[in-house]
């Protein structure tokens, strides 16, 4: 399979952590390539339409170039982030599925999405744990619930025209990139899922994002990805849960999230 990862030409530590992490991890057939990712000031000089700032309009116009370069592929691609980690089970697992692709309906397949709402979370928590016990991996169709997030997902090749289409339909960038894909999924204009439990997730480095801003509900929305995907380590996502501690909750918070906590448990129990 062909994988490519979008990265800046600035963004030495993230290429170096990618190729280190893929080195370790990657599928013995799978090619890496790097995306020379479009960066702020080529978008701030050539005048791009639209309301998003000049660095997700780089985000979007370096996706969407990586799906026209591949119009014509002849097997599914792989097409990452610079801030992607894989993880010992993940090769295996998109292998398998690589393997029987054409019985699904699929445009795109994620390998992990952003999750911003606590009630899908939770739902989420709870199917982990129905298929920890039997170490099953899900499709799960993401128009079914509300996600983010386009930091690592496989295109069908059979799809690429198709989305390359729609993509070009977008004249002004009002929206970004990830949102995009998630209208058109909406709309059914793409079938989208996403393996569950999470086959890959985000580095350290996706903490500190190069797009967005808002860092608090950053280190939420990560944490959770991180804790949920099927290689997880949970002592390496302390820290991170740690500082939300500190920096954003109060005596409620804490109480409340030690009930939430209970429920979550797989102990807990209704009787």
């Amino acid at each position: 399979m062909k994988c490519i990862y979008i990265n800046l030409e600035r963004a030495t530590t993230r290429r170096a952590q990618l190729e280190a992490n893929w080195a370790e991890y990657g599928g013995r057939d799978w090619e890496l390539e790097r995306f020379p990712a479009v960066d702020a000031r080529y978008i701030e000089d050539t005048n791009v339409p639209g309301t998003l700032r000049p660095g997700e309009k780089g985000c979007f116009f370096s996706h969407s170039a990586v799906i026209e370069m591949n119009r014509g592929a002849t097997a599914p691609i792989f097409v990452m982030e610079d801030d992607m980690v894989l993880g010992k089970s993940t090769a295996d697992t998109v292998n398998k599925f690589l393997n029987v692709c054409n019985s699904y309906d699929w445009d795109i397949a994620y390998t992990d999405v952003c999750i911003p709402l606590p009630q899908t979370m939770l739902d989420l928590v709870k199917l982990r744990h129905e298929l920890s016990d039997s170490g099953e991996v899900r499709l799960l169709d993401v128009k079914d619930f509300p996600f983010a997030g386009a930091t690592a997902y496989i295109v069908n090749h059979r799809s690429l025209d198709k989305l390359a289409g729609l993509l070009a339909q977008e004249e002004e960038l009002n929206y970004p990139y990830d949102l995009v894909l998630r209208r058109l999924i909406y709309e059914r204009k793409l079938k989208g899922l996403v393996f569950f439990p999470f086959v890959t997730s985000l580095s350290d480095e996706s903490d500190v994002s190069q797009i967005q801003q808002d860092v608090s509900a950053d280190v939420i929305w990560n944490g959770f990805r991180k804790i949920v995907w099927i290689d997880r380590d949970l002592k390496k996502v302390l820290p991170s849960i740690e500082q939300i501690d500190r920096e954003l909750c109060d005596d409620e918070s804490r109480l409340l999230g030690v009930l939430f906590a209970g429920m979550l448990s797989k102990s807990y129990t209704e009787k």
